[in-house]
């Protein structure tokens, strides 16, 4: 069909093309070109479109008829296909933002929420995306295999990965180790609170021990509370030790060897941002629990053992005090720091 429509697309041109000439012996040298390109851009962008409905009526099809006779390999199928979009879409964003960025078209002042958060989580989750490619020409080893749920995921992949029009390399992702290779577009809410959490939990276990004794060593009281930190000094940053700059950009989830002193500043000028639109009166009020979970994750900050209400309350506390201009940006980024030295010395407390 689409040969056929090429070939009808040449003679049209030809035609087209003719007819041209000879009106290009009454009109100015020109404008024949003008003329013939609005004609083969009208012809082209018809067979798109006629090319486009067919490959859709077909993607129709077969979701249609996946989700009559196997609908939970219907339900794998929409979480792999909304998750690509998804995932694509924040591709585009972060690349168009950052280049708007750097060629000054915008300031980070001028950006929303969204675009601040896709800013803040981006970089990351691309290092992901490449890992998920790799995947693509290798044999796939499972992370873990629970629940018959998971099982019998494993079981409709592997029964349908020969069909066409199928992207269920990234599904066989989803099953075996989904926190280690996809991101939060192909997670579901539950996924999502949960595999923060862990990434939460791991980078205190590995790196808030070495910054709290880094920032003894600069005689620093790691119990300040947040209102407090204005009063306190750090030197500036590019005077830390490679090992103190190295904890303190796995905490941030800053590439140490790429982006370095200048990349916490950017990952702390938009923190600072997004802090300052939080700001606003009802907008905290008006989170749910999984975007509390998304803006404590932001922050470094672990939420296990806490209610939306006290998560709320913690969050205003963090944006009335750590939005002060006079707060040093080498401040701001130890926060979590901070924040993990209250909550421990009030749990010692209350043990007591």
């Amino acid at each position: 069909l689409v040969n056929s429509m090429l070939i009808i697309r040449n003679i049209q041109s030809s035609v087209a093309g003719s007819r041209l000439m000879l009106l290009g012996l009454r009109l100015k040298n020109s404008e024949t070109p003008r003329l013939w390109v609005i004609n083969n851009n009208l012809i082209s962008s018809r067979l798109s479109s006629m090319a486009n409905n067919e490959s859709r009526g077909l993607m129709e099809r077969y979701e249609s008829f996946l989700s009559r006779r196997y609908p939970k390999v219907y339900a794998v199928h929409r979480m792999v296909i909304s998750g690509c979009k998804w995932c694509w879409s924040d591709i585009k964003i972060y690349y168009r933002l950052k280049k708007d960025l750097r060629t000054k078209t915008r300031q980070i002042s001028e950006l929303k929420q969204s675009e601040l958060k896709i800013l803040l989580q981006c970089p990351s989750e691309i290092t992901h995306i490449i890992t998920l490619l790799m995947l693509l020409q290798i044999p796939v080893v499972g992370e873990s295999l629970c629940t018959k749920e998971e099982l019998l995921k494993l079981a409709v992949i592997v029964i349908f990965i020969p069909l066409p029009l199928t992207v269920y390399i990234f599904a066989l992702a989803v099953v075996f180790f989904p926190r280690l290779v996809l991101t939060r577009h192909f997670w579901t809410i539950d996924q999502r609170k949960r595999f923060w959490s862990i990434s939460l939990k791991r980078t205190a276990q590995m790196h808030f021990d070495p910054l709290r004794k880094y920032l003894q060593k600069l005689d620093v009281n790691v119990q300040t509370p947040l209102k407090e930190l204005k009063k306190l000094e750090l030197p500036e940053m590019n005077t830390y030790s490679l090992g103190h700059l190295y904890h303190l950009s796995r905490l941030h989830r800053v590439s140490f060897l790429t982006a370095g002193v200048r990349g916490l500043h950017d990952r702390a000028e938009i923190l600072r941002h997004l802090d300052r639109l939080l700001k606003e009166d009802t907008v905290i009020d008006m989170m749910n629990e999984q975007q509390l979970h998304e803006q404590f994750y932001l922050r470094r900050l672990q939420y296990d053992g806490l209610s939306e209400e006290k998560m709320k309350c913690l969050l205003k506390n963090w944006v009335q005090h750590l939005t002060d201009p006079c707060l040093e940006t080498s401040l701001f980024l130890h926060v979590p720091i901070f924040e993990t030295a209250l909550k421990s010395a009030a749990e010692d407390l209350k043990a007591n």
